[in-house]
């Protein structure tokens, strides 16, 4: 500890180690694989060291990969948004539809959102996905014509876009389409955003509701919730993550979560979107509960756009049971 202007401070180190011969023969790879491993200790949680190995540049390699294929994604028509049905648990009428980002490169295969997403964020490339997804998604719904008269259409938005500036125009000016359409739209956000929210995100929010956008927190209770960004952010809809559905009815304490959540979102005025229904003990549960709306395998899996306007045109709002046309469906989205 040192002495900084009358505070006493502690300065802590992270270190990597590269060994000779085995990790690099020149300065140079040494240092390289040294400063990877330094990382991994930042990662570990600092004031700690790590060796390197083969598999840390294995897996930097495998980063740089698809950062370089990502960055061309767009231009290559490779990313495609999938659509996976909403329903309202009272009735079982069709009330939306998430939105979900699909990416298939020739080389790699179908890639999964958990491996690209991440890469979109750290290098900016996830604005510009944002808003062609946006604008995907309004060309995609011009062609609902059988959809319910009221119907919303939720998108995923990064933490990182989301406090964006630029998010405010591109929100409004998407916002405005949507409402020539007759169509709703709500903004997914994780509660990672609240982990840095200020009052620019109070802002974008309030803007939000302004525009008539509604707004979800998605997999609600998986990371660092707080009751008074709850209270403070005018949030719409809390979606119960699938990892407290999965164990319902019978687990007890999947059911004390899942109780607890719903009544605090009943108290506070916010609905409830159960995701992962996938039996019908779940829905008839979650029913009882009075969780307005659910989404899951149960109901209907991701579909692409072909499909997805054959599933509007043919749903009836009376289905409890899995839908054969959802289960027949072949697209690549699922």
């Amino acid at each position: 500890p040192f002495d900084l202007s009358g505070n006493e401070v502690t300065v802590t180190s992270s270190l990597g180690i590269a060994l000779f011969p085995d990790d690099g023969d020149t300065v140079g790879n040494l240092m390289s694989n040294a400063d990877m491993a330094m990382y991994e200790a930042k990662r570990a949680g600092r004031n700690t060291f790590r060796f390197f190995t083969r598999e840390m540049n294995q897996k930097v390699q495998g980063k740089m990969t698809l950062e370089t294929h990502l960055r061309h994604a767009l231009d290559r028509n490779e990313l495609y948004p999938v659509y996976h049905p909403i329903i309202r648990l009272s009735d079982g009428a069709m009330v939306g539809a998430e939105t979900l980002l699909r990416w298939k490169n020739p080389d790699l295969g179908l890639v999964s959102p958990l491996d690209f997403i991440p890469i979109a964020e750290q290098t900016g490339l996830i604005r510009p996905i944002t808003e062609w997804l946006f604008d995907t998604i309004l060309v995609h719904a011009a062609a609902w014509d059988r959809r319910p008269e009221k119907f919303w259409v939720g998108i995923n938005v990064s933490p990182s876009y989301f406090c964006d500036e630029t998010f405010r125009d591109t929100i409004e000016a998407v916002s405005n389409r949507a409402s020539a359409m007759n169509l709703d739209l709500c903004v997914e956000i994780t509660e990672n955003l609240f982990l840095q929210a200020g009052e620019a995100s109070l802002k974008q929010f309030k803007h939000l509701t302004k525009l008539g956008v509604s707004s979800a927190m998605d997999d609600f209770g998986t990371g660092y919730s707080s009751l008074a960004y709850i209270k403070r952010f005018p949030l719409n809809h809390l979606k119960i993550d699938r990892t407290f559905v999965d164990g319902l009815p019978g687990k007890t304490d999947d059911r004390s979560l899942t109780e607890t959540i719903v009544l605090m979102g009943h108290r506070l005025g916010i609905s409830l979107i159960a995701e992962g229904v996938e039996n019908q003990s779940q829905y008839d549960y979650l029913k009882s509960l009075g969780v307005e709306y659910a989404q899951g395998f149960h109901i209907a899996r991701p579909m692409a756009q072909e499909d997805f306007i054959r599933y509007i045109a043919s749903y009836r709002p009376a289905l409890t049971q899995a839908d054969p046309l959802s289960t027949q469906l072949s697209s690549a989205g699922q």
